[in-house]
């Protein structure tokens, strides 16, 4: 369902966190067991240490590229502060993803993510500054989330099976929470990390259906919808109802309003195309001393030591003066 990705789209507007959710959440994990099946209880050592052999490779790799950019922004002297922390926070909460994010990963993984983020922005704006051009460009690109009329933000049940969605009426009537609703019924390409897709809805939205729109739009913050329809020519037929969590009035705000956090996106941006900025990242993960006390893992030192080669890029066309006419011939 192709409008599904473009929903899907929309809350990556928004500042997207990476990391293995909760399940790498310890502190998250009871101390016992994690779940009981006919009595039998399944132990949180098991499920931590299985968690940690399919998952622990990508998140240690992540967590020691992290650190190995903290490291290079604190011997620059541009270590991220509180403020800008907090900033962050805030366009997170602004966009209506904060509370999402803080279920899936934790508010430790969000900092964490955020502060090594940030230190990349910085690093970023010392080694080359944002262009006019590439602030307007940026701003161009973010425009939807500064620029919109009144919008909900909205979780959806989606599935093309009508019956299991009405059954997910049902138990939310009966008392079943929306996002234990969305974990049971929901059909499984339309349940992002478990739960509800959760999205923001204004009527002059693109890519929204109008079906969508309508329902939102008649449905009050805090309520559930009736089941409705989504359909599109030549597929089959979903099936969805959506709780309305939050409502924004019309917003119109210009780059001269956004500015600072328009330029961190741009800077963001930049950083991961700059061939500059990755060679000298690719220079202190050789340099850096890693040592790794998980015997499983121990190869993941090696494989940061040792990162590809920067491939050589085409250089980018620079406009120059335009060509002189040439001179007619002498008769």
């Amino acid at each position: 369902m192709k409008k599904a990705a473009i929903w899907v789209a929309i809350v990556g507007t928004a500042v997207v966190l990476t990391g293995c959710g909760k399940s790498c959440n310890v502190a998250s994990v009871p101390a016992k067991n994690v779940a009981t099946v006919n009595g039998e209880g399944i132990p949180a050592s098991k499920y931590l240490d299985l968690v940690s052999r399919r998952a622990g490779r990508d998140v240690l790799t992540n967590l020691i590229e992290q650190q190995v950019i903290l490291n290079w922004a604190k011997e620059e002297g541009v270590s991220p502060t509180d403020k800008q922390i907090k900033q962050q926070i805030e366009v997170l909460k602004r966009d209506g993803v904060y509370e999402r994010q803080e279920k899936l990963l934790g508010q430790d993984a969000i900092n964490s993510e955020l502060n090594a983020m940030q230190a990349r922005i910085n690093i970023a704006k010392k080694i080359s500054k944002v262009t006019d051009q590439e602030l307007q460009s940026a701003y161009d690109m973010m425009k939807q989330r500064y620029v919109h009329g009144p919008r909900k933000y909205v979780a959806l049940i989606i599935n093309t099976d009508q019956k299991q969605v009405d059954d997910a009426a049902k138990a939310i009537k009966g008392g079943l929470s929306f996002d234990d609703a969305a974990a049971k019924y929901s059909d499984k390409r339309f349940a992002i990390g478990g739960g509800a897709i959760e999205i923001w809805v204004a009527e002059d939205q693109q890519g929204i259906p109008a079906e969508l729109a309508s329902v939102a739009k008649a449905t009050k913050i805090g309520e559930v919808s009736k089941v409705f329809s989504l359909g599109q020519p030549g597929q089959p037929t979903n099936y969805a109802i959506l709780k309305v969590t939050k409502e924004q009035p019309k917003s119109n705000l210009k780059l001269k309003d956004v500015k600072s956090e328009v330029e961190d996106a741009a800077a963001l941006q930049k950083s991961q195309m700059d061939s500059k900025f990755t060679e000298e990242l690719n220079k202190r993960k050789k340099d850096a001393k890693i040592s790794i006390d998980i015997p499983y893992l121990k190869d993941v030192a090696d494989t940061i030591n040792n990162p590809p080669e920067t491939p050589t890029g085409m250089p980018t066309p620079q406009p120059g003066p335009a060509p002189k006419a040439k001179a007619a011939p002498k008769k």
